[in-house]
């Protein structure tokens, strides 16, 4: 089977973008999935990107984890779709797509910009889902690795737990994301985000991404961490989070609802992956 790809990062989040239009008779599974994904037998990324007709829309996408397990919404994977459609499709620079967790509005910007919506958060148990008990602004509160963590929960297609810390780097994000990985009070796991306020517009910030370990940028994990900040009045409604690979810019204005996601799309290279 010869595949062709294209390799795209969005501030290091990286992806391999597979078109099904020009390779119909291709189907993406978990088993394809992992193997693309795989960093040292395959081309390597913490999602694949699947390119497809979307039900009511021209385009549409589906997202796999590097372990071959399916995600509702991908922020930087949105924008690199965005952008590889704008590119080679010759989209304008104002489109919708579908994602699996619904419609993306994108905007293509200046240089290699490009913005996407990420619909409306919900901070309902049953949307996250959890049996941790949800306050109306998300708050949570659980006990893990001897201690107790105060947090926000919420979801944007796909569930997330942000956490505030003193320091970002000091924090025990890899233990607490296994952790996170076997709880039964998150069925179905969850993002989880590490967050550092260093100012009413800037945030630090590192992902622990379900599916994938920690990431050097999460997109949908940057605005669930925006939003969980500004809900606790810690920062306003547009921010500005630096992550390991990168610079994300989320605006979240909480009567509209819907939350706003901007950085860099860049396509590395495109190939052909033998199996």
């Amino acid at each position: 089977m010869s595949l062709h790809f294209l390799k795209m990062h969005g501030a290091g989040n990286d992806f391999v973008l597979v078109d099904g239009f020009s390779q119909s008779g291709l189907q993406l599974d978990a088993k394809l999935a992992q193997a693309l994904a795989d960093r040292r037998r395959g081309v390597g990324a913490d999602q694949i990107l699947w390119v497809e007709r979307g039900r009511e829309l021209p385009f549409g996408y589906r997202i796999y984890n590097a372990d071959g397990s399916t995600a509702g919404q991908c922020g930087n994977g949105a924008r690199c779709i965005a952008a590889y459609l704008h590119r080679h499709y010759g989209l304008p620079k104002n489109f919708s797509v579908e994602s699996p967790a619904g419609i993306v509005e994108a905007r293509i910007l200046d240089g290699d910009q490009v913005e996407v919506s990420l619909g409306r958060p919900s901070w309902l148990a049953a949307d996250i889902p959890t049996t941790l008990a949800v306050s109306n602004q998300g708050e949570v509160s659980f006990q893990a690795l001897n201690r107790d963590w105060p947090g926000t929960a919420l979801s944007l297609g796909n569930p997330h737990l942000v956490i505030e810390v003193a320091n970002v780097d000091a924090a025990p994000l890899a233990q607490l994301g296994e952790w996170i990985k076997q709880a039964d009070c998150l069925a179905d796991g969850a993002n989880l985000s590490m967050v550092q306020v260093q100012s009413a517009d800037t945030l630090r910030l590192r992902v622990y991404e379900r599916g994938v370990g920690e990431t050097l940028a999460c997109g949908s994990g940057a605005c669930a961490a925006a939003i969980a900040m500004q809900l606790r009045g810690r920062v306003q409604s547009a921010v500005r989070l630096q992550l390991p690979g990168g610079l994300l810019q989320v605006r979240w204005d909480r009567p509209a609802g819907t939350v706003y996601l901007t950085g860099p799309a860049q396509s590395v290279y495109a190939g052909v992956f033998q199996q």
